[in-house]
């Protein structure tokens, strides 16, 4: 994996877990706990990856994805989920989103969604 990763979550724990897993794996990450600031960051050429939440107050993982990939076309996106309804699944690819990590999640399958060492 080169670049940044930027991972957005408003759940402090499950940002936590994320952070450390990706840190141990040596991958530069970035983080930030809402849409807005997210894509403040996502301003960096830096960030090659966003790893970001569904579920977010103001602005949702769909709506961040949409925006991101505005900013930045060239950007890989995987969503975070606990809960993907069945009427939304079409926003996936609406979205620019290139896969679903499904919560909760092993240290392993995040690795492996994001293309990090294991």
């Amino acid at each position: 994996m080169n670049g940044t990763i930027l991972v957005v979550d408003d759940d402090a724990d499950c940002l936590q877990v994320v952070l450390q897993a990706c840190n141990m794996s040596g991958a530069v990450i970035q983080s930030a706990s809402n849409g807005e600031d997210a894509l403040r960051l996502l301003q960096e050429d830096t960030i090659s990856l966003l790893l970001t939440d569904l579920e977010m107050p103001d602005m949702n993982g769909f709506q961040l994805a949409s925006e991101a990939k505005a900013l930045r076309p060239d950007l890989r996106i995987v969503m975070m989920t606990g809960n993907l309804p069945p009427e939304k699944e079409h926003l996936i690819a609406e979205a620019g989103i290139e896969g679903i990590l499904e919560k909760p999640f092993t240290v392993t399958k995040l690795k492996k969604v994001l293309g990090l060492e294991l």
